[in-house]
């Protein structure tokens, strides 16, 4: 009987009925996917709208990935992809998104300092601070009084400590002007610059040894 009902139309018909696939099914795949990296990261995947087609979806979901990657990378317009390259840079998008959880760099604004809490093989919870400026985010607070300048310093003047660097950095106390008023001040406090003053204030010329 079993090998009779093999031989009929309708057997044969349903048997060779491709399976449908579960696009909706297929999109929240996805989505878990990337939401899975996005939610650690402040953001959410969207979710896939009715009708919507597999490529834009995910062309969508690797947009928003593309958020947290280098910023040439952003510029790519993936909706206008061919399927595999799209399926490439999505699959890269993830991977970028993903590597700012543990080391964020590409996500990081000029002036944010961001913590990212770690467990170490111990177990103990450890807190890590990320900047685009790096250390010097929160060093420069312990840094003496500093005037950085550009193109040359204070006079043109460059310290060997200074040289090979984008700015010229001088403390306050070392730079020609200071250490020119400085020396000034102690002059005006000393004896011999009162005693010519009062020469000077009666309209007389003090002694050459004077000056």
């Amino acid at each position: 009987m079993a090998d009779e009902l093999t031989e009929t139309t309708i057997f044969q018909e349903l048997r060779a009925t491709p399976i449908e696939r579960d696009m909706l099914g297929e999109k929240r795949s996805a989505q878990g996917a990337f939401d899975e990296v996005l939610s650690k990261l402040g953001s959410r995947a969207v979710a896939p709208r009715d009708g919507e087609s597999s490529a834009h979806y995910l062309a969508v979901l690797a947009t928003q990935a593309a958020e947290y990657g280098p910023e040439k990378r952003r510029q790519i317009n993936r909706l206008s992809l061919p399927p595999q390259a799209l399926a490439e840079i999505a699959r890269e998008d993830l991977q970028y998104a993903k590597a700012e959880i543990e080391r964020p760099n590409h996500s990081l604004r000029p002036d944010e300092l961001r913590e990212v809490i770690k467990t170490d093989r111990a177990g103990h919870q450890i807190s890590e601070f990320y900047s685009k400026r790096g250390p010097s985010i929160w060093m420069d607070q312990f840094k003496g009084d500093t005037i950085r300048m550009v193109s040359g310093g204070s006079a043109g003047i460059l310290t060997d400590e200074a040289r090979g660097s984008y700015y010229h950095d001088f403390t306050k106390t070392n730079l020609p002007e200071i250490r020119e008023m400085a020396r000034l001040k102690t002059y005006h406090d000393s004896a011999e610059y009162k005693i010519a003053k009062a020469y000077r204030d009666v309209g007389k010329e003090p002694p050459a040894a004077l000056y």
